[in-house]
């Protein structure tokens, strides 16, 4: 069968494309059997992803990532750095409002956290981000898309 790194057929989309050569070279060749042939479902070929915002907004930025770092980022590294700055978050919540609290019960520490994931997201500024909170670099990002 035609597998990655056999010369012939690496991607989804080259696949799709091979397809439609196909299908217009021998129109007797059933979708479905071109699919089988090529180790693809039916159901993949026919669909359509849906865009949502916060996914462009999550591109655009591993796409900085990917431009920042001169074009020298492999799936593993990209994945460190956006992990990188969620433990950053899990940080910063630690060391600036956790420490030196203590709690009765579970509740109280819940409510303690939403707390700070509001001042979080809509008050603290963050200089990764220009100076912004968060709810405003999303509202600018989504405003570029």
């Amino acid at each position: 069968m035609l597998k990655k790194g056999n010369g012939l057929v690496h991607t989804r989309q080259s696949k799709f494309k091979v397809i439609r050569q196909l299908i217009k070279a021998e129109p007797k060749i059933t979708i479905q059997r071109v699919c089988r042939l090529l180790e693809l479902h039916v159901s993949s070929y026919y669909y359509t992803p849906e865009i949502r915002p916060e996914d462009e907004a999550i591109k655009k930025r591993m796409a900085k990532i990917f431009e920042e770092s001169f074009h020298s980022y492999g799936k593993r590294r990209l994945a460190f750095d956006l992990k990188k700055e969620s433990e950053r978050f899990f940080r910063n919540l630690k060391t600036e409002y956790l420490n030196g609290l203590s709690f009765i019960n579970h509740q109280s520490v819940v409510a303690a956290v939403e707390r700070y994931i509001r001042f979080y997201n809509y008050k603290r500024l963050n200089s990764v981000i220009d100076y912004l909170t968060p709810v405003q670099k999303r509202q600018e990002l989504l405003k570029v898309a």
